[in-house]
């Protein structure tokens, strides 16, 4: 073979090695094997998943049943963490709770109190104004 049959031969190749290669990675969707256990629901536990589960969640871990590279299912226990500072947490919101159902049976204390204020005014305005109408009464016999 001489040189320019070589060359005639080196593109057809490159192009089908790149399509062997298109095809592979087509057949994947794209995916590395990281990508690919994440998307399969009894998976593979390794460290990036697991930081971005508990981004949120702070406290001290006390144990760790599972390894990376642990096949793992749904609702597997991942970690346990102390809950000292989350029963706190509770105990607190508790409180303000109470403290808010106080402040509510006060305000509808006050509401109850303004009703009956505006009640016996409106009596008093009906008394009066029964009161001026006997007095004009009693004036128009009188009279």
């Amino acid at each position: 073979m001489n040189r320019t049959q070589v060359t005639s031969l080196i593109i057809p190749v490159i192009s089908i090695a790149c399509l062997i290669g298109g095809g592979f990675l087509l057949q994947n969707n794209g995916q590395d094997q990281v990508n690919a256990s994440r998307s399969v629901k009894g998976t593979t536990l390794n460290a990036d998943s697991i930081h971005v589960s508990f981004e949120q969640v702070g406290g001290k871990v006390l144990n760790i049943p599972v390894t990376e590279e642990t096949k793992v299912k749904k609702g597997t226990v991942l970690m346990t963490l102390d809950s000292k500072d989350v029963d706190l947490q509770i105990e607190q919101l508790r409180t303000q709770i109470a403290q808010f159902n106080t402040q509510i049976s006060q305000q509808q204390s006050i509401q109850l109190g303004y009703t009956r204020a505006t009640t016996q005014e409106k009596q008093a305005q009906l008394d009066i104004a029964q009161a001026q109408v006997t007095e004009s009464k009693s004036q128009g016999t009188s009279g």
